[in-house]
């Protein structure tokens, strides 16, 4: 009833209203080079994280779908804020969003980056989720440290209308690095489970001049 209703009827309409205006918003960049590279899109930003946060709630692993939790620790507020419509979005979680030009499909659940550069141990660690296709990349994290800088536009849903589209502008100069943040460089690095990821790479479909279609790896 969730994924169907909530998630499919309600928030994804929003969500594929995003992306598709991503999409526009990329081709006429890439027709046109003499215009700034930013694109700027509306989105309603409430049902957008509604979206993320519940495709990432569904990709359980096998173990995790046979047994009904009452809670799933820190991230039962973001299951709260997804289920009840009334629910502000959590105060102890952050969405980051930014281009992703990559056709490879990437959810990380229950991950952990780190800063080692960092003085302090309970400013090193941040722990969240990770949810990217193509064009966009979705990371929500809990309880940011403030030393933890992220290089992605902040679209948590805080103080903002929950009924209306607001305008988000992403400069495409300052795009992060396809692998960006899972595979860490310098002082940072990641700990995850492989049970709680997925990566896949869609396969492409081409079309022959006889009228076939082929489908390969990218």
């Amino acid at each position: 009833m969730c994924n169907n209703e909530l998630l499919g009827l309600n928030f994804d309409p929003e969500l594929k209203y995003f992306v598709d205006n991503m999409h526009r918003g990329l081709q006429a960049v890439a027709s046109n080079v003499v215009l700034p590279r930013i694109v700027r899109l509306e989105a309603n930003l409430h049902l957008v994280a509604k979206s993320v946060i519940g495709h990432v709630l569904a990709a359980h692993p096998v173990g995790d779908t046979r047994t009904w939790r009452p809670n799933i620790g820190a991230s039962e507020s973001l299951r709260q804020y997804f289920i009840h419509p009334d629910r502000p979005f959590p105060q102890d979680w952050h969405l980051y969003c930014w281009p992703y030009l990559s056709r490879k499909q990437v959810i990380l659940r229950h991950a952990a980056w780190m800063d080692v550069s960092l003085p302090k141990p309970g400013e090193k660690t941040v722990y969240g989720h990770l949810l990217k296709f193509l064009p966009f990349g979705f990371w929500l994290t809990h309880n940011q440290p403030m030393g933890f800088v992220i290089d992605a536009l902040d679209i948590t849903p805080r103080g903002v209308p929950d009924t209306t589209r607001e305008v988000i502008s992403f400069n495409l100069r300052h795009t992060p690095h396809h692998l960006y943040p899972e595979n860490p460089s310098g002082h940072h690095i990641m700990l995850f489970a492989n049970e709680q990821s997925s990566v896949v790479i869609p396969a492409i479909t081409s079309t022959t001049s006889d009228g076939e279609s082929r489908h390969g790896q990218s």
